[in-house]
């Protein structure tokens, strides 16, 4: 009888832990590649940013799962395609699936394209080999293919967002500002060319799109490009893609232009609690790639594109509450772990707009000073260390911001609200100036260095070199009304 008890514990356990799938996000980043295709910056930026976006949208961190670089295998990611989308969530369940880097073409082989070529997203292991007398790139995901996996999720509100180029056949080449600005596409000797009879003086049709979906909930006409999915029947899919066909999407060291768009006006619209539907969301993300890439002279503006289901496009997203869209405002709190505090005060609590003011630290020891500031709408701030004081060591007594190297005035600026001002003194050399970019370390993580000491020091508070303490930390809030 015990044998057959276990048995039906095990049979109720498994089918408990189907009933009780999850939201889940699947995030995939590829900048280094294994077979000579060019690398892509920032891609380790991408990930992190589009994290913090799945964390707004209400996915738990340990459902959150990232590929990255060498694990964007063909062969890994479609295994983890099935297990952890298809076979993982149920149709109650929310999905995002994420890609970032590069979009190329292959000679379509099925002959199901009018263009004849299908679009791809380039792997870490894809590779330019010679087939049928035609060059091609093998160990890609082709566009059929991943229409079909979509296909199978289960979830009925599925959103994807790919900020790869999805043809770009047209502006290949990349801007004269190269060392800013990267070109999203690879292009190899051979790659199949658009078939310029299907264009209109300077304009060129629309061709396919990397993922493109047809809402099938209405009788409207169907657009006239050609499409890879179509969605079955009660399904809810919305895509957002970086640039139309033909068009060269950006990816710079500090992250792709695509991605950072998206983030800033999910977190602004989780922050204010304000209704953003994907349609609002790629209006604004237009404008911003739009500002962007004319403001820092990057190359050709591009245009994001929306597909799918027209009910859900329409449909404002659901976030999380205002506190916890805040996720550099929670982080900065986090680091302030030290039992003994480390003394700041400003010469104004209450600022007018535009108002300057002066900071005073108290310096027990010397040690390696970093000052972080981060405003309503939850952008961080380095103040200290910075370009006229790249050096953060310190001397013990009062340390005065600004200094008299620092040749700015420390002004609060809108929006209106709150400010959290963070200063950490540590026994370790890190310097958050030399090492972040856009507030981010080279792993992409927000202050992940800080995070660790701030982690260790409270199992061993003091340094074992110098006996004092290795992490000291202290926070103050500024408002301006």
């Amino acid at each position: 009888m015990k044998t057959h008890y276990f048995f039906i514990f095990l049979f109720i356990s498994c089918y408990l832990s189907l009933v009780h799938a999850s939201d889940r996000a699947l995030l995939i980043g590829v900048g280094e590649y294994k077979n000579n295709i060019k690398d892509l910056p920032g891609v380790i930026l991408d990930i992190e940013t589009m994290r913090d976006s799945a964390q707004i949208l209400g996915f738990k961190d340990e459902n959150i799962k990232v590929l990255l670089n060498e694990e964007v295998t063909l062969e890994n990611l479609k295994k983890t395609i099935t297990s952890w989308l298809i076979e993982g969530t149920t149709v109650d369940d929310k999905v995002l699936i994420y890609f970032t880097g590069h979009g190329s073409r292959i000679p379509d082989l099925n002959n199901d394209e009018a263009d004849g070529a299908d679009e791809v997203l380039v792997l870490y292991d894809s590779v330019v080999v010679r087939e049928n007398y035609k060059k091609t790139i093998k160990n890609v995901l082709l566009d059929d293919e991943f229409g079909l996996y979509l296909q199978q999720i289960k979830s009925h509100d599925l959103m994807l967002l790919v900020d790869a180029c999805n043809s770009g056949t047209i502006y290949r080449g990349i801007s004269s500002q190269a060392e800013k600005a990267y070109g999203k596409f690879f292009n190899y000797s051979g790659m199949p060319q658009p078939d310029l009879s299907q264009t209109s003086g300077s304009q060129t049709k629309p061709f396919k799109k990397t993922i493109s979906i047809v809402d099938t909930d209405n009788n409207e006409q169907q657009s006239t490009r050609t499409t890879i999915l179509r969605q079955s029947e009660g399904s809810r899919f919305v895509a957002i893609t970086a640039a139309g066909d033909n068009e060269l999407a950006l990816a710079t060291k500090k992250g792709s232009i695509f991605t950072q768009g998206i983030h800033f006006y999910l977190k602004q619209a989780a922050i204010n609690q304000q209704q953003l539907t994907p349609k609002q969301l790629i209006d604004k993300v237009a404008i911003y790639i739009e500002e962007k890439v004319e403001q820092e002279k990057l190359g050709a503006v591009y245009q994001p594109q929306l597909a799918g289901n027209n009910q859900l496009t329409n449909k404002a997203i659901s976030f999380v509450d205002a506190p916890l869209a805040r996720v550099n405002w929670n982080r900065l709190e986090a680091l302030d772990t030290s039992k003994n505090k480390l003394i700041i005060r400003s010469s104004k609590n209450n600022l007018a707009l535009g108002e300057s003011i002066n900071l005073d630290i108290e310096i027990p020891h010397q040690g390696y000073l970093n000052v972080i500031t981060v405003g309503p709408d939850d952008n961080v701030f380095v103040l200290y260390p910075n370009p006229w004081e790249a050096k953060n060591l310190v001397s013990p007594g009062v340390m005065h911001l600004p200094t008299k190297k620092m040749d700015f005035e420390i002004k609060l600026t809108e929006p209106l609200g709150k400010n959290l001002m963070l200063a950490v003194l540590t026994t370790e050399p890190i310097n958050l100036y030399r090492q972040s970019i856009e507030g981010r370390d080279r792993s992409g993580r927000m202050f992940s260095s800080l995070k660790a000491l701030a982690e260790s020091t409270i199992k061993t508070p003091l340094s074992q070199k110098s006996k004092k303490p290795a992490y000291l930390s202290g926070r103050l809030v500024v408002e301006v009304k």
